[in-house]
């Protein structure tokens, strides 16, 4: 575990074979279920570990989770997803599955250094499920920009730190958008910024589970994708916690491409 001056920084999936690593969507509410159907679960296998994710629909057969749930970190390792399936919805009738197919990573990602960012990856499902999220263009941005800018974020995650499995609904809390520096020091600021945002807020956040999930900001009453969840600055788990997220404009062009490629 990695320390930075600050909390501990940490991936925020969750190891369902042990205690969970850190970082769900404590201090939210639930959501409804026409939110929930743009949202994604799985889970994934490593060396006979379970792990689950959070993802959100940006077509009807793709979703935009992060990369650091379906790559292993350690050299050798093999993460099985393929094969596996994907919850849209909350659990129960109103939810639909289906098969993950195909699996691309941003070619940036750098397993060993999550925190250089490009923690993005497109799960791609066998048949078409749920309701899309728009993703965000560049001048959708400006609504983060003023001071005390929020944004909600949405995950399966867990909402206390003890937290054993179980079928979860999705949660929702709204974020703070925060400078760059309360995420990293001095020094990493400018790159940081080009491909990540920082938000927090009072007794609300993320935790285990939520990795992967949509950071989002409503333009003309519709939600718009700005951001996915990665990793998380801990004081104390699903109490004190500063997310990190990818900024999706950085990486809009490499997303486009994956949804518009046939299944």
């Amino acid at each position: 575990m990695r320390r930075t001056g600050r909390p501990a920084l940490i991936a925020i999936g969750a190891l369902l074979a042990v205690v969970p690593m850190a970082s769900a969507t404590y201090g939210g509410h639930v959501v409804g279920r026409s939110t929930a159907m743009s949202l994604a679960y799985y889970t994934v296998a490593e060396n006979g570990l379970i792990s689950e994710c959070s993802g959100a629909m940006v077509a009807r057969t793709k979703i935009v989770t992060a990369a650091h749930c379906v790559r292993p970190e350690v050299q050798g390792r093999r993460v099985a997803v393929v094969g596996r399936r994907a919850r849209i919805g909350n659990p129960g009738p109103g939810s639909r599955t289906a098969r993950i197919i195909r699996v691309a990573v941003h070619p940036k990602y750098r397993p060993l250094v999550p925190q250089a960012g490009f923690d993005l990856a497109v799960l791609t499902l066998n048949r078409p499920v749920g309701s899309p999220i728009e993703v965000a263009e560049p001048k959708d941005e400006a609504a983060l920009d003023r001071v005390g800018a929020t944004a909600v974020f949405s995950g399966f995650g867990v909402t206390p730190s003890d937290q054993g499995w179980r079928p979860r609904p999705a949660r929702a809390v709204s974020l703070e958008v925060l400078p760059p520096y309360n995420c990293v020091l001095p020094s990493r600021i400018r790159g940081f910024a080009r491909n990540q945002l920082c938000a927090a807020s009072p007794g609300r956040g993320i935790c285990s589970g939520d990795s992967g999930g949509p950071l989002t900001v409503r333009i003309d009453g519709r939600r718009r994708l700005v951001g996915v969840a990665t990793l998380a600055l801990e004081e104390v788990p699903c109490r004190s916690v500063v997310g990190m997220f990818t900024r999706v404009t950085a990486v809009r062009q490499w997303v486009q491409r994956q949804v518009g490629r046939a299944r």
